[in-house]
């Protein structure tokens, strides 16, 4: 009865600790969001925008530049374009990025990005996965 008693004081410091930790990765940490048309119209331009984030720090000397690489092809071939910094807070930095006039042409009507960003100098990707829009030609 008393072993039971010594193991489950040191399962609750244990668990005690894990919450601790975990609390602190929490806080210390970034993030990312953006904002893109459900769908682009071949013919005209749309804006996506990346938001990039930290709860502890600057984010304006943590993310010093952002880029959007994109296909249109469906074969790969990525164009990259740099974003523009648009505004800027302690906690947030926002680029932004025009997708160019599609043609109606286009073979593969799906538009393929990703994101790049300098993150207190190393780059990183977002999202991990490319992500696609679908075109639409009218």
């Amino acid at each position: 009865m008393q072993q039971q008693g010594v193991l489950m004081k040191r399962i609750m410091i244990l668990a005690l600790m894990l919450l601790v930790i975990l609390q602190n990765a929490c806080i210390s940490g970034s993030g990312w969001l953006e904002h893109h048309p459900p769908k682009i119209r071949a013919g005209t331009t749309s804006t996506i925008q990346l938001r990039l984030g930290v709860t502890n720090g600057n984010a304006d000397r943590a993310y010093k530049s952002a880029t959007m690489h994109y296909d249109i092809t469906g074969k790969g071939d990525f164009i990259s374009t740099k974003m523009e910094r648009i505004n800027t807070t302690e906690k947030v930095v926002l680029f932004t990025a025009e997708i160019p006039s599609l043609p109606a042409t286009m073979r593969s009507k799906q538009f393929i990005y990703y994101f790049t960003f300098d993150m207190d100098g190393t780059e990183r990707r977002h999202p991990e996965a490319k992500k696609q829009l679908s075109v639409t030609i009218e």
